[in-house]
């Protein structure tokens, strides 16, 4: 999913829990009300949300009324400050000049329904990383992921370590 949402040209966001006003009140008014929902907002903290945001050059957010709320370059500085992602990363970096654990704390707060997407959802980006990312995961909370066998993981473990 990573390398899809990588080649997109545009993402468009719709945020059903921001809203933005439909009175006469002021642009800078209106913009500190639609922020503070958007500081709260539920898509900040869904796992695969993080590719969405990472990944693609351009990212469109749009409030509930469909009203454009900015992009990703535009509200740059309160992303960053909502999720932790460094700004590089946010615009487009190489994500191999962030450490694993800059990128494991992105996904730290993220929820997700199914276990293992965890890593999954933040891994996905490097395919040969992936069963051994998933396969850590589990093993961390102590499940146990059927079909992987202990040569591949410990091939690559050392690959998700320093990746």
């Amino acid at each position: 999913m990573f390398r899809w949402y990588r080649t997109a040209v545009k993402c468009y966001v719709y945020l059903s829990d921001v809203s933005t006003s439909t009175s006469n009140i002021n642009a800078e008014m209106c913009q500190s009300m639609w922020e503070a929902d958007f500081r709260k907002s539920r898509w900040f903290t869904r796992g695969w949300t993080l590719q969405e945001l990472i990944a693609p050059a351009s990212v469109e957010f749009f409030s509930r009324q469909h009203q454009r709320l900015g992009d990703k370059i535009s509200l740059e500085p309160l992303i960053h400050k909502i999720t932790g992602i460094q700004i590089d990363a946010l615009r487009g970096h190489s994500l191999d000049q962030f450490s694993v654990e800059q990128r494991m704390a992105w996904a730290a707060n993220r929820e997700t329904t199914e276990e293992g997407d965890e890593a999954y959802c933040l891994s996905s980006h490097r395919a040969y990383i992936s069963w051994a990312c998933i396969s850590w995961a589990c093993a961390l909370k102590g499940m146990h992921f059927v079909g992987m066998h202990f040569s591949f993981f410990a091939t690559n473990f050392y690959r998700f370590l320093t990746w």
